[in-house]
């Protein structure tokens, strides 16, 4: 279908990106649009999570050097074998600090595009996908974030407990109801990775977000979607792994 070209474009660019370049023009391509309808977009994040930041773009392009010189057979062709080397040595590092730097800048966009998404006060359809890309990325977040982001995402869960009480009235919103959940389960997730490596040093105390999970296991367990992973609108033509269910995220 034409409606599913555009999302597998954008997750087949990331995939197949040995230069960081069109990756960093996809996250500044995104992040001008989501502005622009002011947030009110529909899993356009997913490609995001196809992006191979830092040492995931090294490691794929140093494999595609082949060094096919022969052996030098007199001295002469041994010392323009070594100049050689030499060049080609200095070009993988001009060209590894470029991806570096590349490779920064579009990791600087992505997580002032994620932080946005979160600190949005009204509500938009791209937080869970914001908060499962912090999650997936989270080994790349700065040490001096974490605080900051752990407010932000007990903000995001009293913010939803209080919508979840809304929904107590007589015309209640089932649909409502489970991704108010789904949405507190993500930062409860979230906030776990975060800690699991760097994060462990910080001393950041996580009894809050273990109260909420407990919070919200019984009505996960009454919940009929419990197993179903989250709907999508397009079909995907590469071989990704199914988005977690609420139950794969327990």
């Amino acid at each position: 279908m034409s409606s599913d070209l555009c999302p597998n474009t954008l997750i087949s660019i990331p995939r197949n990106d040995l230069t960081g370049i069109p990756s960093l023009e996809i996250v500044q391509l995104l992040n001008r649009m989501i502005e622009e309808r002011h947030f009110q977009v529909h899993e356009v994040l997913t490609c995001l999570l196809h992006l191979q930041l830092k040492s995931e773009s090294d490691v794929r392009a140093s494999d595609t050097r082949v060094d096919r010189a022969e052996k030098p057979k007199s001295h002469s062709q041994g010392k323009a074998a070594n100049r050689q080397k030499e060049i080609r040595e200095a070009e993988a590092e001009v060209e590894k600090e470029e991806r570096t730097r590349t490779h920064t800048e579009t990791l600087k966009l992505l997580f002032v595009l994620y932080f946005r998404i979160l600190n949005n006060p009204h509500p938009t359809p791209l937080l869970p996908a914001a908060l499962r890309g912090i999650s997936k990325f989270a080994h790349l977040v700065g040490v001096d974030f974490f605080k900051d982001l752990m407010q932000v995402l007990r903000g995001l869960i009293v913010r939803e407990s209080t919508d979840e009480d809304d929904h107590e009235s007589p015309d209640w919103d089932t649909a409502g109801i489970v991704a108010d959940i789904l949405i507190r389960l993500l930062c409860v997730v979230t906030a776990f990775e975060l800690l699991l490596g760097q994060g462990e040093a910080s001393n950041i105390d996580l009894s809050d977000f273990v109260n909420h999970l407990y919070a919200i296991i019984l009505p996960i367990s009454l919940m009929p979607q419990i197993n179903d992973p989250p709907p999508t609108k397009f079909t995907s033509n590469h071989q990704i792994s199914k988005p977690e269910s609420i139950a794969d995220m327990l």
